[in-house]
């Protein structure tokens, strides 16, 4: 219908020349605009239309073709309109972060809010919802200009995560945050649950060590030491695990590298014929090291599954050449 009609039928009514406000919902619209939204949503004619649109459009955007072309338009007109430096501007002036904090705790004092808030929580920590955000997240990272892949994007995020935990205050509030989330008795039983899911998939272990390649791929990140792939496919994170598979695969030895030890979640560096290996080859004085704790009580375990017959024997190595001597029997 047009304006004229919508007038004389009381549909609209006339604010001024070029403002009209609609009496169904009582928004309020330009000449042309207040033509279409009644159209689109208050006849009947054009709310089925809306939603045969509506339907064309979702298929559309969901093609990969169309997702690339409006990941490439969205990104081009960032860069145009310095759209990206002026959010970074705004989010990251002391003005805005004031006016979050003062909004933040205005809403948390409203009782309905926090219990709805909670509520929320509590629901996001099912496991439907973590397969959901899961496969988005997946969805988001795996478009070709995502800006997640970005080198601006991972040095930001890394400057954000440090200076949060550099930060003594912040610092004390996290720590505080995360004992007092353990509290809840729910949220430790979901957590024992989704590991417990994790650690059945045979193949969670690789997924781990691919997961940590390709950030060391992608991002150049030396989280995780000296993390690569020899030439027959085998993950190491250690100079001395590159020596000792390449070493094996060169002389067709089989062995398993990074197998989860036996009730454990635990994983060992490598095993041949059920022989159990661990490889230092950091040099590091362990009785000074976090790291040596966790050696004694894999060390622990593994003479616990040797007296009970359920591995032939464990054996842990500082260096390439102790492994050498020990597998040509000079040991």
């Amino acid at each position: 219908m047009k304006v004229k009609e919508l007038l004389n039928e009381n549909l609209i009514e006339m604010i001024d020349e070029d403002h009209y406000k609609c009496l169904h919902c009582g928004k309020i619209y330009s000449k042309i605009g207040v033509s279409n939204h009644h159209f689109y949503n208050h006849e009947i004619e054009g709310m089925k239309k809306r939603e045969e649109l509506k339907k064309i459009a979702t298929e559309n955007n969901n093609k990969p073709e169309m997702k690339k072309k409006i990941s490439e338009g969205t990104i081009k007109a960032f860069d145009e309109h310095g759209v990206r430096e002026k959010l970074n501007l705004i989010f990251s002036s002391e003005e805005y972060k004031q006016k979050c904090s003062v909004r933040s705790k205005k809403l948390w004092e409203d009782e309905d809010y926090r219990k709805k808030t909670t509520e929320g929580i509590k629901k996001s920590r099912t496991e439907e919802f973590s397969d959901m955000m899961s496969k988005i997240m997946k969805e988001v990272q795996n478009r070709p200009n995502s800006i997640s892949k970005s080198k601006e994007f991972s040095e930001l995020q890394s400057k954000i995560v440090k200076g949060h935990w550099e930060d003594e205050e912040q610092y004390k509030k996290r720590c505080k945050r995360i004992l007092e989330s353990w509290i809840d008795e729910d949220r430790r039983y979901n957590q024992s649950e989704m590991a417990k899911k994790l650690w059945e998939d045979p193949n969670h272990i690789l997924k781990v060590l691919e997961g940590k390649l390709k950030s060391e791929e992608e991002n150049g990140s030396k989280s995780y030491g000296k993390i690569g792939r020899t030439d027959g496919g085998s993950i190491y994170e250690s100079t001395i695990e590159k020596e000792v598979f390449e070493f094996l695969e060169n002389n067709n030895i089989k062995f398993e590298p990074h197998k989860q030890i036996p009730e454990s979640r635990k994983i060992s560096d490598l095993v041949i014929d059920n022989v159990w290996i661990e490889l230092d080859g950091l040099g590091r004085d362990y009785e000074k090291h976090p790291q040596h704790k966790r050696l004694m009580e894999k060390i622990s375990h593994y003479n616990n599954l040797k007296h009970r017959k359920i591995i032939s024997d464990f054996k842990t190595f500082k260096n390439f050449n102790e492994f050498l001597n020990w597998f040509y029997g000079k040991e």
